[in-house]
């Protein structure tokens, strides 16, 4: 079975979708208090934001996350050019 760019990003977006309302449902269904925090990645430049009173260690967890994702994928495409060089 060969899988397709278009299939890669279709399953992408669809774990997207589904974890950004599991994540809305677990947040709704609790009384307690709930701290959000994201990072989002405009070129080099990192935006971190927060809600709540844990908002600054979820925040600085998601920028760690994501900035092992960006070596990750540096380290990935360093290998994918190696192999392909003759």
């Amino acid at each position: 079975m060969k899988v397709g760019p278009s299939s890669l990003y279709a399953a992408g977006f669809t774990l997207l979708v589904v974890g950004i309302v599991l994540v809305a449902l677990g947040g709704a269904g609790s009384g307690s208090s709930t701290s959000v925090g994201a990072v989002v990645f405009l070129g080099p430049v990192p935006l971190v934001f927060g809600s709540g009173p844990g908002a600054g260690s979820v925040a600085l967890t998601a920028l760690a996350i994501g900035a092992v994702m960006v070596v990750l994928i540096y380290l990935s495409i360093l290998l994918s050019r190696k192999t392909a060089q003759p």
